[in-house]
């Protein structure tokens, strides 16, 4: 039987022999193939491939315009995922905060924290090489708190500063998928133990 299936580094066209066979991939690279049709005599198939885009707009009294062009971005919590919706813009409202999916994350909704300048367009990577399922901007525009699954797929919650004078910290080795910031600065996030407190440092 062949099939469309997402290992961890996208959907890939795979075969297996029934009953018993063993999976294996057919088909690799950067693209994502999805959907077969396979011939009568068995020796060749058809299927759809392409790269994933999606891209974040920004509507405001000037009208829409694009804000992020760098393959998957999202939003945590506005149409995907589990985690809460939050504001993405820094408290003077100058800079945007938004994800860019990775081709080898396993998260449909994850990626690399981007921020982009509202009224220049200019856009970078806040932490380059973190992956996360989700953040949140302190309040004083100086840290994130963000989800990132480590190598066996269970989520941990870090604090890193923006400006990346100091490496990200992990909060707890409990597992949790979200965090957010409390009115103080410290940090709240929920866990098997019910809702965790940190209050960081100044």
């Amino acid at each position: 039987m062949y099939f469309s299936a997402d290992a961890g580094d996208g959907f890939h066209i795979w075969r297996q022999r029934f009953p018993k066979g063993v999976p294996e991939q057919i088909t690799f690279g950067p693209t994502e193939e999805e959907g077969i049709a396979v011939a009568l005599d068995g020796h060749s198939l058809v299927t759809s491939a392409g790269v994933r885009q999606s891209s974040i707009w920004l509507h405001d009294g000037t009208g829409d315009r694009q804000i992020s062009s760098e393959g998957f971005a999202s939003l945590t919590g506005l149409g995907f995922g589990y985690a809460a919706a939050h504001s993405a813009f820094s408290r003077d409202g100058k800079r945007f905060f938004y994800l860019v999916r990775q081709g080898s994350s396993r998260a449909f909704v994850s990626g690399q924290l981007w921020v982009a300048e509202v009224d220049s367009g200019r856009t970078e990577r806040v932490l380059p090489g973190v992956s996360m399922t989700d953040f949140e901007i302190a309040p004083d525009g100086e840290q994130v708190a963000f989800a990132s699954p480590n190598s066996e797929g269970s989520s941990r919650v870090w604090v890193a500063a923006l400006d990346r004078r100091t490496p990200p910290r992990q909060l707890a080795k409990l597992e949790a998928n979200h965090a957010s910031f409390g009115p103080a600065g410290e940090i709240f996030f929920p866990s098997a133990r019910g809702q965790l407190r940190f209050r960081l440092p100044h």
